[in-house]
């Protein structure tokens, strides 16, 4: 799997009415093997089957419908900006100003039109760690 061309944006703008989300995921598939399609969407670390119609077309359908309930969670239920931010930084998403727009949407306030562009591990170079932790709780 290629990260490298991994383009995926969340782009939220405040309206009259409430807030418009526009999203684009990016879905890996491999070849089908028992009559699944194995797929994954990295941006939102998602892992899901197509069962029977392997065509491009469901797998489109299907990556389109787990990208909704990934995005209606925290706009339709929750209804909470400070987890929505907190969690897509957490999983690479970021902005121009990204100190300052998570700030924003933790008091709940959506600075205009805000773009969360995903920062795939591949455009990290450099020296790579490894941290183990032991907790006892």
């Amino acid at each position: 799997m290629d990260q490298t061309t991994v383009q995926d944006y969340i782009v939220v703008k405040p309206t009259k009415q409430g807030i418009e989300v526009t999203t684009h995921f990016t879905t890996f598939s491999k070849a089908p093997a028992d009559g699944y399609v194995s797929c994954y969407m990295p941006s939102i670390d998602v892992y899901f089957s197509v069962k029977g119609d392997t065509s491009l077309e469901a797998r489109k359908r299907k990556s389109r419908i787990i990208g909704k309930m990934f995005m209606d969670h925290f706009f339709m239920h929750t209804k909470d900006m400070k987890a929505f931010a907190l969690e897509m930084h957490k999983r690479g998403f970021r902005t121009p100003k990204d100190a300052y727009v998570v700030n924003q949407f933790v008091k709940n306030h959506i600075p205009g039109n805000t773009k969360f562009k995903f920062t795939s591990v591949e455009e990290f170079e450099g020296e790579r760690t490894t941290e183990q932790m032991e907790m006892v709780a």
